[in-house]
């Protein structure tokens, strides 16, 4: 459930702010989706994948295990926050990473 999330919260990002006509990465082109070479890596969603796998794995509260950040919220058991923070991760984190990706090549566009 918090991958698909996050990846509606990604492709939402990326159409509204990236994608726009006069956005960073400029409007989608649909002949480029047939041709895989015009594509983008991926290598930006993949690393917002993991930082949030990170986030959930500190911030979850279950039974056997109690990740670190829940702890420092409620203790004793914990605070299951895992969700919550995972979904604006998932914003703070594909935002920062497609800037960085943008800026470092023109490849992307």
């Amino acid at each position: 459930m918090v991958a698909s999330q996050s990846y509606r919260r990604v492709m939402f990002l990326k159409h509204v702010w990236f994608r726009r006509p006069n956005g960073p990465l400029g409007p989608l082109n649909p002949d480029d989706f047939n041709r895989w070479s015009k594509l983008p890596p991926e290598n930006v969603r993949l690393a917002t994948l993991l930082c949030c796998v990170g986030l959930v794995i500190s911030c979850m509260s279950e039974t056997q295990y109690a990740g670190p950040l829940a702890l420092a919220v409620s203790p004793p058991y914990g605070g299951d926050m895992g969700f919550a923070v995972t979904l604006s991760g998932t914003l703070v984190f594909y935002g920062v990473f497609r800037i960085l990706r943008s800026n470092s090549s023109s490849s992307d566009r």
